[in-house]
């Protein structure tokens, strides 16, 4: 699951969470996920309360988790978000 994770739908949903979110100290959040970036924007970093992915320079991208089952859940989180960002285009 996540050798396959697009990570274009981090990005998207990344930048949504960016744009419409709540901002809270460095991080914002939407829907359960926080989204954040360094200074620079070239390391960012979306999470909820199990699960960690972080998107670095050149799209590579790292996930942090204990369970598979909290990796899907989160997947679907984003895939949700990305839902409503589509449609609200």
């Amino acid at each position: 699951m996540e050798k396959h994770f697009d990570v274009k739908l981090g990005l998207s949903v990344f930048q949504y969470i960016i744009s419409n979110g709540e901002r809270s100290q460095d991080e914002y959040l939407l829907d359960g996920i926080y989204a954040w970036s360094d200074f620079d924007g070239y390391n960012l970093k979306l999470r909820d309360e199990k699960v960690v992915l972080w998107i670095r320079f050149h799209n590579a991208c790292k996930f942090e988790y204990r369970k598979k089952f909290d990796l899907q859940q989160f997947i679907e989180k984003l895939e949700k978000i990305d839902r409503i960002r589509s449609r609200s285009k």
